[in-house]
């Protein structure tokens, strides 16, 4: 694995964040799964969330501020973008 030079504090949340999405998207699915994986591609590092609830109704409006319905500031990928 490289080494991610990132700000700690920053990336946890972000992955605090994705784990309670993915939690709230799967509360009501007969299969509450949540896998997480790691692959790397020369000095780059993807990390992948993947759950088996329903997705993203409209993926257009993913990274916009705002989001109406959202259990906080509605901020969440807007800021992390």
């Amino acid at each position: 694995m490289p080494v991610v030079l990132a700000e700690r504090h920053g990336l946890l949340q972000t992955f605090l964040n994705l784990s309670k999405n993915s939690h709230r998207a799967v509360e009501d699915r007969p299969v509450r799964e949540l896998a997480i994986a790691v692959s790397t591609s020369g000095n780059m590092a993807c990390i992948r969330f993947q759950d088996t609830g329903t997705g993203v109704a409209d993926p257009n409006r993913l990274f916009k501020p705002f989001q109406p319905g959202a259990d906080g500031a509605g901020l969440g990928l807007f800021v992390i973008e």
